[in-house]
């Protein structure tokens, strides 16, 4: 993240057809359902001029990823530091997260990590071990809603990634023929 705010002018456009632009509207928040929004109140708003809206890129809006840690259900393997089964719980640090748990969005990969603490500085959340569809390296992020998604800074690029290993709790059958031949199953 930059270590200044930076204001942008906020245009759009429909082909060539540049939108008009009205300043002095009503400012209002998105809704969502059952939770608020994030406070941003630390940002210095745009203040915008006659004849553009602008945008604020605020650096105190900005949460940051400093580690990620398996807190339950990790792996043994040498790819990574953040291997593990698919239902295992996650543990991450770092700053400007939300205390509302509706507020911070915690994605592995595409799949959502149920959140069951948050605080500013740490996040723990289950995943969810029937959504997870990929056994590759899957990159963890928090969205805090309303500020904006957080900045990975962990030691290198494999933790900030959860690898997801393949577990096998029961063979069935234990037993068969030395010729072979039996079908097992595997869960």
């Amino acid at each position: 993240a930059p270590s200044e705010d930076e204001i942008v002018a906020i245009e759009a456009f429909i082909g060539d057809i540049t939108a008009e632009t009205i300043v002095g509207g009503s400012v209002s928040g998105p809704t969502a359902d059952g939770c608020s929004f994030a406070d941003s109140s630390c940002a210095t708003s745009a203040p915008g001029t006659a004849s553009s809206l602008e945008f604020t890129f605020a650096n105190c809006l900005t949460a940051e990823i400093t580690d990620i840690q398996i807190s339950n259900g990790a792996a043994n393997g040498n790819v990574s530091s953040l291997m593990s089964f698919a239902d295992s719980e996650l543990t991450i640090s770092g700053t400007g997260f939300s205390t509302e748990l509706c507020e911070n969005i915690v994605k592995v990969g595409e799949t959502l990590c149920a959140v069951s603490s948050a605080t500013a500085d740490t996040i723990v959340c289950a995943v969810d071990a029937a959504e997870i569809t990929s056994l590759g390296a899957l990159p963890v992020t928090v969205n805090v809603q309303n500020n904006g998604d957080a900045v990975q800074k962990v030691a290198d690029d494999s933790a900030g990634k959860l690898y997801v290993v393949p577990k096998i709790d029961v063979i069935a059958p234990t037993t068969g023929s030395w010729a072979g031949g039996s079908i097992l199953t595997l869960t």
